[in-house]
């Protein structure tokens, strides 16, 4: 949901974006947008691993989701889950670059850690996954 806020006194919904998952944590980015780091879900709502989103909100009345990037499966983690300072970003002219901490696995028996990067160019509006 896009909030209106305009009036504090009567917040409304002004539009809104259905996406598979939920977003834990949102960032605001420059130009509108805000990048959505969560889980990804199937339609049954059944966690499926980790989903970074961005969302374009600029036109509060029609956001949308312009990319995303998913990784790990169900048993995945990442830092942001216990610590919300457990990203970083870091805007260089046109480009934000994010980073975060994550533990993945697709059966909790199996697991890799790294550090999941990310790159928004905010000029096309895209993500894309960098190397871990």
């Amino acid at each position: 949901y896009v909030l209106d806020l305009a009036n504090p006194a009567d917040p409304r919904v002004a539009g809104e974006l259905q996406v598979p998952g939920f977003s834990d944590h949102l960032v605001p980015l420059p130009g509108g947008l805000l990048l959505g780091a969560g889980r990804d879900a199937d339609d049954t709502g059944r966690v499926t691993g980790l989903r970074f989103s961005l969302f374009d909100v600029q036109n509060p009345a029609a956001p949308t989701e312009r990319g995303h990037v998913l990784a790990g499966g169900r048993y995945s983690g990442m830092a942001l889950d216990s610590d919300r300072h457990a990203l970083d970003i870091g805007v260089f002219g046109s480009q934000a670059r994010v980073a975060t901490p994550v533990l993945l696995s697709d059966d909790g028996s199996a697991w890799t850690d790294g550090l999941l990067r990310l790159q928004v160019d905010l000029a096309a509006r895209t993500l894309t996954a960098l190397p871990m």
